[in-house]
């Protein structure tokens, strides 16, 4: 036997003494616990969905007992610390259910492991020769999630007074939005400000390249006070930035869509970024800065098959989001703001491909000429 084979064998045998040596002296003191719940109990939401062990409904008060929520983890956590990460997903599971059982105590255990910052990897709920299932990742997501979806309203502001203490203390975006989704999932628009402050912060303080976590907060919240440093990862990252931050214009006042706009097309230290078509599909081409950049593009050595795509992108309603969204967020075609799909937008690109057509004369460009005016003339139709 390997040594990973053994540790795993002492690990899983050293959990069962412990875990029997609690059963037993809660058992000289009160009534046994429920059961765990079935692997095939249905989940509480979509987002439990991933569960491999469903967590049940708070029992009644009779099977709560007095201090055994925090004898209950006292004794599980040593084990669950020295396990591997797919043993820890199933007892780190079994452990918040019976927690969750214990009603108040046991939520008020979970948020007190909350507050102590702690976390560890969490290994798939199910993995299986070609079969793998997904559930939360940490120690801490998973602990999010019980309460998140638990039943009782007790949970509800513990739940709540920890992800905003999380808010203050996250080290990176990732963490930062989770946390924003959660309270989002609570008290939509509620906690803006601390939001906002959280994402700004971890975008002055670390290295994070990527700002997409920092336009996503600029969209869901019109955090339009974000803008001076999403434009400044922009040019100081173009390939990673430059396209989501064009996204996230279409969620600000159309004024400063526009400043930020012109000074971008204008940066030559961007072009390369600036005529992909990933790019050319979020601009508002009913901005003259905007259809001259376009314009210039076509005209310069650009393959036919590049072309192409910008043309079929053109009449798109779709490609010119951001990213990464939180849950909820609409980004369907907004005739209020005149975005990709509506018809204000479709006038100004109709436009813009009668000017484009001289500088496609190949067969097969015009024939996507002609497809994608199709596409934008019913687009006028919609209200």
């Amino acid at each position: 036997m390997n040594r990973s084979v053994a540790q795993h064998l002492l690990c899983f045998l050293a959990g069962l003494v412990l875990t029997a040596t609690v059963l037993w002296a809660v058992s000289e003191k009160s009534p046994p616990l429920a059961s765990p719940p079935p692997t095939q109990a249905p989940a509480l939401s979509s987002r439990a969905s991933s569960e491999l062990v469903a967590l049940a409904p708070a029992e009644s008060s009779e099977v709560a007992q007095p201090g055994l929520a925090q004898r209950l983890i006292e004794t599980a956590l040593p084990v669950i610390r020295a396990c591997d990460p797919q043993e820890r997903t199933a007892r780190w599971s079994l452990l918040l259910s019976q927690l969750r059982q214990q009603g108040a105590s046991g939520l008020n255990a979970i948020a007190a492991f909350l507050a102590t910052g702690e976390d560890l990897p969490l290994g798939p709920h199910l993995d299986l020769p070609g079969v793998s299932r997904d559930g939360p990742s940490t120690l801490r997501m998973a602990a999010f999630d019980q309460l998140i979806h638990s039943p009782d309203p007790a949970a509800r502001p513990l739940l709540r007074n920890e992800l905003l203490r999380s808010l203050q203390s996250s080290a990176s975006m990732s963490d930062t939005l989770r946390n924003i989704g959660a309270l989002e999932y609570l008290d939509r628009g509620t906690h803006r400000a601390a939001a906002v402050a959280a994402a700004q912060r971890i975008a002055e303080t670390t290295n994070t390249p990527n700002s997409a976590g920092l336009t996503q907060v600029i969209t869901h919240f019109r955090a339009t006070e974000l803008l001076p440093l999403a434009e400044a990862r922009a040019i100081e990252q173009p390939e990673k930035n430059l396209s989501d931050l064009f996204a996230a214009l279409w969620k600000v006042p159309a004024s400063q869509r526009q400043d930020i706009t012109e000074r971008l097309l204008a940066n030559p230290s961007l072009l390369s970024v600036l005529n992909t078509p990933s790019t050319l599909q979020t601009l508002d081409y009913r901005l003259p800065a905007a259809r001259d950049h376009a314009l210039a593009w076509f005209t310069t050595a650009q393959s036919a098959t590049t072309k192409a795509t910008v043309i079929e992108q053109l009449a798109s309603n779709s490609g010119w989001s951001p990213s990464v969204i939180f849950h909820g967020d609409d980004w369907n075609p907004d005739p209020t703001v005149g975005t990709p799909g509506t018809p204000a937008q479709a006038e100004a690109r109709l436009a813009l491909l009668d000017e484009l057509a001289p500088y496609c004369p190949p067969p097969f460009l015009e024939q996507k000429l002609i497809a994608a005016r199709a596409k934008l003339e019913q687009q006028l139709t919609r209200k």
